[in-house]
């Protein structure tokens, strides 16, 4: 099972918690994915 959560979990393991990419001036993937990301995960 994956959980979504937001950027202050990066440091678990990537196959179980799902976080946004962090950092400025991402490509467009990573921001389309932080975007999905965003309208998906349940507020906590």
């Amino acid at each position: 099972m994956t959980a979504l959560a937001d950027k202050g979990y990066c440091g678990l393991d990537s196959q179980v918690v799902a976080v946004p990419w962090k950092g400025r001036h991402k490509p467009e993937p990573k921001k389309a994915y932080n975007r999905l990301h965003a309208r998906v995960r349940a507020p906590g």
